[in-house]
C-alpha cells in the first residue's frame, strides 16, 4: 500500500523523503480513496488486529505536512472517531463468559451476525474487534501526530470536539422511548470511557488532560476503582496512573485517591487469579508514581524512608512470576521506571541479574505497550534523563534567600553510574533496544537514543554495541525522531566511528547513510563535545574512500567541517584541521582550495600553531594540496609569513611535521619555475642543503625528499650542482646557524 502511495505521491521510502506536489495533485482523487478505504478500515471488526496495527502505522507515516499531510482530511472524515473506537477496546471484553456450543454454532452464529451487519447500522459501533497488545499503544502515537499536525487554534478546537464527543457520546446511554440521552452509562461505557481517555493520556496528553478535566470525569474513574469489580479496578487505576503524569497532578491524585490505591494494592481477590494479580500491580504502579513525584532530588521524600525499595521489591516479584501473562509483567516494569529515580533502588536493581534478565526478555517480544516501563527504567539506571544545569551563582542565591536546593544521592555519582552502564551492556541490554526501536513513537525513540548514547560512552562498551545491531537502528533513529533523540543517536554514531574503523562499524553502504546524522551533530545548538567527536567521527570516514569524500561533499559538509578551523577551542581547531586534512585527498577539495579563496593561507597559517597535532594535520593538508595542484602552490605566498610558516616547518624538532614541511617546499620547486626561483631567493635552499648531510636513520626518507627538492631546482637550471668544497663550506655554515 506504501509503494502504491509513494507511485502516485513521487515519495521514496527514506527518512526525509518528500512528496512531488505536481503529482499530489495530478493523482488527488487516488491519493484521498486510499486515504478513505484506511480510515473505513481502522475499526473494521472482520479484520485481525495485526492487519489494524499495521493501517494505523501506515496512517500515520502519512500524517505529517511533509509527507502527505492527512491529519486535517482524516478528522474531517471521521478518522479520530474510528481511532478512539481502537482505543477503547479491550482484550477482556472476548472472555468475559463461557458457553456451550456445537461444532456448528460458530458458523451459523457468524451467518446470523453478518445478515445483522448488514441492516443495523448501529451495529458496527458496539461489536468488540480483533486487537493485540500493541493496538492502543499505536493508535495513541497516531492520535498524537495527528494533533502535532493541528497548526492553528480552530483545527485543534475540532479535534478537540470530536474527542469530547465520542466519550460523551460512551458516557450517554440512549432512553429509547424519550428518543433523549441521559446520563446513566453502563458498566461497558464506562469502561471503554475509561479505557479511551487512558489512551489520550499516552498520546496526546493535552487533550487527555482537557478531557479528564472536565466535570464529573475524575469522579467517576475515582468511584470505578472503588467497586468491586476487578475490571472497573483495573481499567480505572490504570488511569489514574496515566493522569499522574506530572508533580502537580501527582500531588492531586494523592490527595483523592491515595486510600483507593493503597486498598487496591491490599486487595486478594481470587476470583480469577491473573485479572487480581495485574489489578493489583496497577495499584502498584500508582503508588510507585506517587514514590517517585520527588523525582531524582534525594532530599524528597514522599514517602517514609525504604518505602520506594519495599514498593520495588513488590514489582521484582510481579516481573518475575512465573506465568505468561505479559500485562502483569508490564506493569511490574512500569512500577520500576518511577521507582529507578531514586538511586538506592537503582543500585539494588542493578545487582539483580534475574529481574535484569526479565526486563531484557520483556523488551525482546516487541510488544509497542511494554516500551514505556521498560525503557525508562533503562534510561533511569543510566542516569541519560534530562538535567537541569545549575549555575553556582543560583545555588547561592537560592541558599540565602532559604529556598529549597536539590541534592544529588551519592550513588549517582559518575563511578557508580559506569558501573551500572557497564553491567547493563554485559547483559545484553543492547538486543533489548533494538527490539524496542521498532516503534513509531519518537518520544520513545529518543529515550532509547539516550541509553544508546550512554553506552557509547565507554569506549571498551561500543563493539558491543557495532556486534548486536546497533547501529542499524541508531542511524535510523538519528534521522527522524525528535530534535534531542536525533542529537543522542547521532552522538552515539560519532563516538563508535572515533574508537572503531568505520569499515568493520560502518559496512557497505552504511558508511555513507551515517555522514549525514554526524554531519548533523556540527551544529551551533549542540556542545563543544559533540562537535568535537562528529568531526573526529568524520576524519576517519573521510579517510576510507573517495565515496565517503564525496558524500560529504554532496551533503555540504565540507563547509561545516571547515567552519571549526576558525574556532578558538583548541580541540575542536584540530579535529577540523584534521578531518580537513582526509578531505583534501579529493580531487574536487583541491579544486575547491584552488578558487579565489583565502583556505591555503588559512592552512599555511596553521602551520605555525603552538599544537604539535594542529600544525601536523595542517602540514599534511598542504603537503597533499600542493602536490597536486600549482595553483596551491603559488597560494602559499599570499601569506605575509609564508617564509617564517616554512622554516617552522622545514626546522622543527618534530621529525612528521619536519617531514611534511621538506614535502610542501619539494612540490612547490617541481610545480613550475616562477614557483621554485621564490623560494631559491630565501634561505630555503641553504636549509634543504643543510638537510642533506642528516645522519639520523630515522631521518633519512627527509635527507630523500631534500635532495629530490633541491634536483627540481636544478632542472629548471635556477641552481647548478655544487662542487664538494662549495657544498661543505655552506652546509657546515648552516649547520652552525641552527644549532645556535
Amino acid at each position: 500500500m506504501q509503494t502504491i502511495l509513494n507511485t502516485f505521491s513521487g515519495m521514496e521510502n527514506k527518512p526525509d523523503a518528500k512528496p512531488n506536489i505536481d503529482m499530489c495533485k495530478k493523482y488527488m482523487n487516488e491519493i484521498n480513496t486510499l486515504l478513505t478505504y484506511l480510515v473505513t478500515a481502522v475499526n473494521n471488526r472482520m479484520i485481525s488486529g495485526l492487519a489494524r496495527d499495521a493501517i494505523v502505522e501506515l496512517l500515520m507515516k502519512n500524517i505529517h505536512y511533509d509527507a502527505l499531510n492527512w491529519a486535517e482530511q482524516l478528522v474531517e472524515i471521521g478518522g479520530v472517531e474510528r481511532l478512539m473506537e481502537c482505543a477503547s477496546e479491550l482484550e477482556e471484553y472476548k472472555y468475559e463468559s463461557s458457553m456451550n456450543i456445537t461444532p456448528s454454532t460458530r458458523t451459523v452464529v457468524a451467518v446470523c451476525l453478518a445478515r445483522i451487519y448488514e441492516n443495523m447500522e448501529e451495529y458496527k459501533y458496539e461489536s468488540s474487534m480483533n486487537i493485540t497488545p500493541s493496538t492502543r499503544t499505536v493508535v495513541a502515537v497516531c492520535l498524537a501526530r495527528i494533533y502535532e499536525n493541528m497548526y492553528y487554534d480552530s483545527a485543534r478546537e475540532k479535534f478537540i470536539g470530536k474527542v469530547d464527543t465520542f466519550i460523551k457520546e460512551k458516557l450517554l446511554t440512549p432512553d429509547i422511548e424519550s428518543k433523549e440521552k441521559l446520563l446513566t452509562p453502563d458498566i461497558e461505557s464506562k469502561v471503554r470511557a475509561a479505557v479511551a481517555i487512558t489512551s489520550l493520556l499516552r498520546g496526546p496528553i493535552d487533550v487527555g488532560n482537557t478531557i479528564i478535566a472536565k466535570e464529573g470525569v475524575m469522579e467517576m474513574i475515582l468511584v470505578m476503582a472503588n467497586t468491586d469489580d476487578e475490571l472497573q479496578q483495573k481499567v480505572s487505576c490504570e488511569c489514574i496512573i496515566a493522569a499522574a503524569s506530572k508533580l502537580d497532578k501527582a500531588k492531586a491524585i494523592i490527595s483523592q485517591g491515595l486510600t483507593i490505591l493503597k486498598n487496591l494494592y491490599k486487595s486478594s481477590s481470587d476470583a480469577v487469579r491473573v485479572r487480581a494479580l495485574v489489578g493489583l500491580v496497577r495499584a502498584l504502579v500508582g503508588l510507585c508514581k506517587l514514590g517517585s513525584s520527588g523525582g531524582t532530588d534525594s532530599t524528597l521524600k514522599p514517602f517514609q524512608e525504604g518505602s520506594n525499595l519495599k514498593l520495588a521489591e513488590a514489582c521484582r516479584k510481579f516481573l518475575l512470576h512465573p506465568g505468561k501473562n505479559q500485562d502483569l509483567k508490564k506493569w511490574a516494569a512500569e512500577g520500576l521506571s518511577y521507582l529507578t529515580l531514586d538511586a538506592e533502588v537503582k543500585e539494588k536493581l542493578i545487582e539483580d541479574k534475574p529481574a535484569l534478565q526479565a526486563l531484557i526478555e520483556l523488551a525482546k517480544t516487541g510488544d509497542q505497550s511494554v516500551i514505556y516501563g521498560v525503557i525508562t527504567t533503562l534510561v533511569n539506571l543510566v542516569n541519560a534523563y534530562e538535567k537541569q544545569e545549575i549555575l553556582p551563582e543560583m545555588v547561592e542565591l537560592a541558599k540565602f534567600a532559604k529556598h529549597h536546593i536539590p541534592e544529588e544521592h551519592e550513588l549517582d555519582d559518575q563511578d557508580f553510574v559506569t558501573r551500572r552502564i557497564q553491567i547493563l551492556a554485559k547483559e545484553g541490554v543492547t538486543t533489548a533496544l533494538v527490539a524496542l526501536a521498532k516503534t513509531e513513537s519518537n518520544n520513545s525513540k529518543e529515550l532509547i537514543s539516550r541509553v544508546f548514547n550512554a553506552i557509547c560512552s565507554d569506549q571498551d562498551l561500543r563493539g558491543i554495541v557495532v556486534q548486536q545491531g546497533g547501529v542499524k537502528v541508531l542511524i535510523k533513529m538519528a534521522l527522524n525522531g525528535t530534535a534531542k533523540g536525533k542529537r543522542h543517536a547521532a552522538q552515539a554514531l560519532s563516538r563508535i566511528a572515533i574508537t572503531i574503523n568505520p569499515e568493520v562499524a560502518f559496512p557497505g553502504q552504511r558508511s555513507l547513510e551515517v555522514i549525514r546524522p554526524l554531519l548533523s551533530a556540527l551544529h551551533p545548538d549542540c556542545t563543544g563535545l559533540e562537535n568535537f567527536e562528529a568531526l573526529m567521527g568524520l576524519c576517519n570516514i573521510a579517510q576510507m574512500n573517495e565515496s565517503a569524500r564525496l558524500r560529504i561533499l554532496n551533503e555540504e559538509g565540507f563547509a561545516k567541517i571547515e567552519h571549526y578551523i576558525y574556532e578558538d577551542h583548541l580541540m575542536l581547531c584540530r579535529a577540523a584541521t584534521q578531518c580537513v586534512t582526509n578531505m583534501c585527498f579529493s580531487p574536487d577539495v583541491v579544486k575547491i582550495y584552488e578558487g579565489p579563496n583565502d583556505k591555503v593561507k588559512m592552512l599555511l597559517a596553521l602551520c605555525a600553531d603552538e599544537d604539535a597535532d594542529t600544525c601536523l594535520a595542517a602540514s599534511g593538508a598542504l603537503a597533499i594540496l600542493t602536490a597536486s595542484s600549482t595553483s596551491c602552490c603559488e597560494k602559499i605566498y599570499e601569506l605575509k609569513s609564508w617564509l617564517e610558516a616554512l622554516h617552522n616547518l622545514l626546522v622543527n624538532p618534530n621529525r612528521d611535521i619536519q617531514y611534511r614541511g621538506v614535502s610542501i617546499v619539494r612540490n612547490m620547486m617541481g610545480s613550475s619555475k616562477e614557483v621554485a626561483e621564490k623560494l631559491i631567493d630565501t634561505d630555503i635552499l641553504e636549509i634543504l642543503m643543510a638537510l642533506l648531510k642528516i645522519e639520523d636513520e630515522k631521518k633519512l626518507d627527509i635527507k630523500r625528499v631534500s635532495e629530490e627538492a633541491l634536483k627540481a631546482a636544478e632542472k629548471w637550471g635556477i641552481i647548478r650542482t655544487p662542487n664538494p668544497d662549495d657544498l661543505q663550506l655552506a652546509t657546515t655554515s648552516k649547520i652552525v646557524e641552527l644549532e645556535e
